[in-house]
């Protein structure tokens, strides 16, 4: 994963700016529990306002370890600044 360096992912589950990739590319963020955690609800917050583009996400989680996963969501947007520069993905359980 490539991050810009003002927009770190740990600043996404401490309340900062989000994160941002360095370069457009596929990106892959992976979040790892110590323990089993019972998520309730998972919300995303994309924004484009420079280019046209589509948006991609999928979530998935790994019943052993990483060693295979299994899709939970999948979605995708298309930005198209100035009238959709915004979009909000949710999951609730």
């Amino acid at each position: 994963m490539s991050e810009d360096d003002g927009f770190p992912v740990e600043s996404t589950l401490s309340g900062g700016q989000g994160w941002r990739a360095a370069e457009p590319d596929v990106q892959t963020i992976r979040v790892i529990f110590d323990e089993p955690q019972r998520l309730n609800r998972i919300s995303l917050v994309f924004v484009e306002q420079e280019i046209k583009r589509t948006q991609e996400f999928r979530l998935s989680w790994s019943p052993d370890r990483g060693k295979s996963f299994q899709e939970i969501v999948r979605q995708q947007w298309n930005f198209s600044s100035p009238d959709a520069t915004r979009e909000v993905g949710k999951l609730f359980r």
